[in-house]
């Protein structure tokens, strides 16, 4: 059955299994970022639901952060969020409006904002207000843009010097290929 692709194209008619097995060239994105943290960064925090928080997950794992790192995934963000705090937006619709709350709170908070978003509120905030502002790809779906969000995480955190790996941009464009 695996071996049949009439088959399997009649039961995946929108290639989910073809475009899971392409996502890997998301890791060759190259996102430009002209960006230089104000204050020392000692704590990073990441709001964002869905694929946006599971590359949140990930990066916790590999690169990895050399700052305590938070995700969160609702309205509110940490009470030690302040000036020293990257507080990343994102969010593929850039209409979430979890990001957008926490978003709001980051501001009064002081902290130190970088967004990413594939449009919507979000990147007009960004655009308003002069914050960096990675866009993500346009997909099929949001949840395959999960490596997108990835390259975007690990562009900012090694921009600003904050994770452990080395060289994590060149091990992601290795691992595409």
């Amino acid at each position: 059955m695996l071996d049949d692709l009439k088959y399997i194209h009649q039961k995946d008619s929108r290639d989910a299994l073809g475009i899971a097995g392409r996502q890997f060239n998301q890791l060759n994105e190259q996102f430009s970022l002209d960006w230089s943290p104000e204050h020392k960064i000692e704590n990073v925090v990441l709001s964002g639901m869905g694929g946006s928080a599971l590359a949140g997950l990930l990066s916790e794992t590999w690169p990895g952060y050399n700052v305590p790192f938070e995700l969160s995934r609702n309205y509110d963000i940490p009470h030690y969020v302040n000036k020293n705090t990257l507080f990343i937006a994102s969010s593929y619709s850039g209409n979430t409006e979890e990001s957008l709350e926490a978003l709001s709170k980051a501001e009064e908070a002081g902290a130190q904002i970088v967004v990413l978003a594939g449009g919507g509120k979000l990147s007009e905030i960004a655009a308003e207000k002069n914050y960096p502002l990675l866009t993500i790809p346009k997909v099929e779906q949001p949840r395959f843009a999960v490596l997108f969000a990835l390259k975007a995480y690990v562009t900012i955190l090694e921009h600003a010097g904050l994770v452990q790996a080395s060289s994590a941009d060149e091990t992601m464009k290795k691992a595409s290929t």
